[in-house]
């Protein structure tokens, strides 16, 4: 890394003492530029989560070659989240060339092994033939595992309709900024009296947990207080006590797989999830060069 790079992050982390900074390296032909970016983080002094326009601006440059941020009052070894990521994988399958003896196919991600060190995870891909198909699982092996968000919360009734695996999603104030979440307090048809006047505008898309349990969409189509008209009646009526997510091409809800599902014994429930990135397979299913 150059000087004239680290000068400007260690400027960045005097500026932003005592939160955790946080930015990328990009690089362009022989160019090296450090983007500082904002930490959206809940609790920026202990943790960073790089914010997703930053992050975009220096692709947009350049090819992203490196992530860092600062540990305030503490050394610069690596913590042990830092440790804990995972950024390699190497992985075992069966080649029919070679009387499907074992074969081993490393894959790894440049920016997370530039922040994290080499930390890998070994799969065995059994019944895999085709060293593509090695080379997606191990990919999808380190884009899974390479997320810490996790989220803790807890449910009334409605904490029977997730089941460990399922996708959901959330609307978290610390991130997104707004009141993008809540409960129904009562449906008039296609109008929906909210416990709370949304941050949303039309045409933004409303989301709402039918009786049946399937979550469906619907486009605002105005927005009077907290009273929200949508253009299409729901499937089946929403209930009051239902819980309403709003997002927008603009601001989509967290998504979060979950993990586990605890019945307190007392009518509530305690959902756990980590934090799913619906993009990774896209990067998973890039094309392969010389791949069969």
């Amino acid at each position: 890394m150059r000087q004239k790079t680290i000068d400007a992050i260690m400027a960045h982390a005097a500026a932003e003492y005592p939160r955790e900074c946080c930015g990328v390296v990009a690089q362009k032909s022989r160019v090296e530029r450090y983007f500082p970016c904002r930490n959206l983080a809940a609790a920026p002094e202990d943790n960073f989560v790089l914010c997703p326009e930053d992050y975009a601006a220096a692709e947009d440059w350049g090819t992203v070659i490196a992530i860092v941020h600062s540990h305030p009052d503490a050394t610069t070894q690596p913590s042990e989240l830092d440790k804990a990521q995972c950024d390699a994988t190497l992985l075992s399958w069966s080649d029919p060339d070679n009387a499907y003896s074992d074969a081993m196919e490393p894959v790894f991600e440049q920016a997370l092994v530039s922040r994290y060190g080499f930390n890998q995870l070994e799969i065995t891909a059994i019944g895999c033939t085709r060293q593509s198909e090695a080379n997606r699982k191990g990919r999808w092996g380190i884009l899974t595992n390479n997320k810490d968000r996790v989220v803790t919360f807890n449910v009334g009734e409605d904490g029977n309709i997730p089941q460990p695996g399922y996708v959901i999603a959330v609307a978290d104030r610390n991130l997104s900024g707004r009141d993008l979440g809540g409960r129904i307090s009562a449906v008039n048809g296609r109008v929906l009296t909210l416990d709370r006047a949304p941050d949303a505008s039309p045409a933004d898309r409303m989301i709402v947990n039918l009786p049946s349990g399937v979550s469906q969409s619907r486009t605002i189509q105005s927005i009077t207080g907290n009273k929200v008209t949508v253009t299409t009646a729901y499937s089946e009526t929403p209930v009051a006590e239902a819980v309403w997510v709003i997002e927008s091409d603009e601001l989509y809800a967290q998504q979060y797989r979950v993990i586990t599902v605890t019945d307190n014994n007392d009518g509530t429930f305690t959902i756990v999830g980590a934090n799913h990135d619906p993009d990774k397979f896209d990067r998973i299913d890039i094309p392969l060069t010389g791949h069969g």
